[in-house]
């Protein structure tokens, strides 16, 4: 009974240790770090990616593009998010079946890119913009493309709603591209993103 004791004591700090050691922090520790990062805009010309590795240190922030991908959707996939992201009046069945879907399709195109490409440490999905409201006291964002799909798929640490965060954090819905163009023009250079919504970034 004694040694019975001792050996599930250890068997539960084992199964402690597995749990505190989520796979992002995992991912976060690596330097560099590389990243698949998936991309679609509102022209819904077709989806993005560029793996890119990252080395952050102290001293220095730097990155390197190793690939670049573009798939075009779909021709049904891609009707059907132009029109819900343009109609008001769709199905709550009809953008959950979507939101699958595109997770779906995400997923199965970051396997694909992913083929070949050496280490792939986490996956960072924009998802599509059906919905984007950032004016006035309540503002609000709306990108689908399930998260959970592409983990499964790609079985990739997966990481998202960075819109969202930033909606809720008081910003405009654009919290990644400030920090790109401070890593490729340098602090205080005005950046002019033209693209469904024209904005401007300086950083310092």
């Amino acid at each position: 009974p004694a040694q019975r004791g001792r050996t599930d004591e250890k068997a539960g700090t084992n199964n402690m240790n597995r749990i505190g050691k989520h796979p992002l922090i995992g991912a976060l520790r690596r330097n560099p770090i590389r990243v698949l990062g998936v991309n679609s805009g509102t022209s819904v010309d077709g989806l993005d990616g560029a793996l890119v590795e990252l080395t952050m240190t102290r001293s220095q922030r730097s990155y390197r593009v190793v690939r670049t991908h573009s798939r075009a959707f779909p021709a049904t996939m891609r009707q059907m998010i132009m029109r819900i992201g343009s109609s008001e009046t769709v199905s709550k069945e009809e953008v959950v079946r979507l939101q699958f879907d595109l997770g779906r399709f995400i997923g199965n195109t970051a396997k694909r890119w992913m083929r070949g490409a050496g280490r792939v440490d986490l996956i960072a999905s924009h998802g599509q913009t059906i919905a984007h409201y950032p004016f006035g006291k309540s503002k609000a964002t709306w990108q689908i493309g399930t998260l959970a799909e592409i983990a499964q798929i790609t079985r990739r640490v997966t990481v998202g709603d960075y819109r969202p965060s930033d909606v809720a954090g008081g910003g405009m819905g654009a919290p990644l591209s400030g920090y790109y163009h401070h890593l490729r023009f340098g602090a205080g250079v005005p950046v002019l993103n033209i693209g469904g919504l024209a904005n401007i970034s300086v950083s310092r």
